[in-house]
């Protein structure tokens, strides 16, 4: 998240008395609702990996392609699921356990 001063100077805001606290919360709101729905779509695009890899599971007979298949599609999944942790720790400030 960027400091106050540097939302200041994006939003060019100068000086003593430039923007208000409210001010600042809604931009900051704006952006933490801007970086949760990033994170669900990469997501979503990570999950969608997964289904395609598990979709072509069931067209190939080749023992080393459906275990690397299932790899990948585990691996996608747990990228999905660790990019929403991390979105939800944000968004609650409770710690990220790892």
């Amino acid at each position: 998240m960027l400091t106050d001063a540097e939302i200041a100077g994006y939003m060019g805001w100068c000086g003593p008395g430039a923007y208000t606290e409210r001010a600042m919360r809604k931009v900051k709101a704006a952006m933490v609702e801007a970086v949760a729905r990033e994170r669900e779509s990469c997501a979503k695009v990570c999950d969608e990996r997964a289904e395609k890899c598990a979709a072509k599971l069931e067209t190939t007979d080749d023992q080393d392609d459906r275990t690397e298949l299932k790899a990948n599609a585990w691996q996608f999944s747990v990228l999905a699921s660790e990019i929403r942790t991390r979105s939800n720790v944000e968004l609650t400030g409770l710690p990220l356990t790892t």
